[in-house]
């Protein structure tokens, strides 16, 4: 739907949103997002959009720039373009002194933790049939 998450990254979407995390949940983190969609949509790129703003605001470290692919223009063609570029910066990252260390992994752990935790918590409702 227009501005709406898949139905497979759904409830993470609805998580990783909550204005009670932690800001630090993903510190530790390296990421990058890239967004397929269709501009005729007038919530285009709405969800990864929120999601790259969400992971740096938690504490994650973005890698490389959001990409956007449009079905107007060309998914496939703008994927190729995306991916050329994301090589040295994954590389990069792959390659730091504490990429791996026992720190990061944990750190990693944590936040998967987190966001399994955050995801579990079902809004209460009250009254009403």
């Amino acid at each position: 739907g227009d501005g709406e998450p898949p139905d497979n990254c759904a409830q993470f979407y609805s998580a990783l949103k909550r204005r009670s995390n932690p800001t630090d949940m993903l510190k530790g983190v390296k990421f990058t997002v890239l967004g397929l969609g269709d501009q005729n949509y007038t919530k285009f790129m709405h969800v990864p959009r929120v999601t790259y703003a969400r992971f740096e605001e938690l504490g994650a470290t973005s890698i490389y720039k959001r990409g956007e692919a449009d079905e107007v223009e060309g998914i496939e063609d703008y994927f190729e373009e995306w991916k050329e570029g994301l090589w040295a910066p994954l590389i990069a990252a792959l390659k730091e002194k504490d990429s791996f260390t026992a720190e990061d992994i944990a750190a990693q752990k944590a936040a998967n933790a987190a966001v399994k935790e955050s995801a579990a918590k079902k809004p209460r409702t009250t009254g009403g049939l």
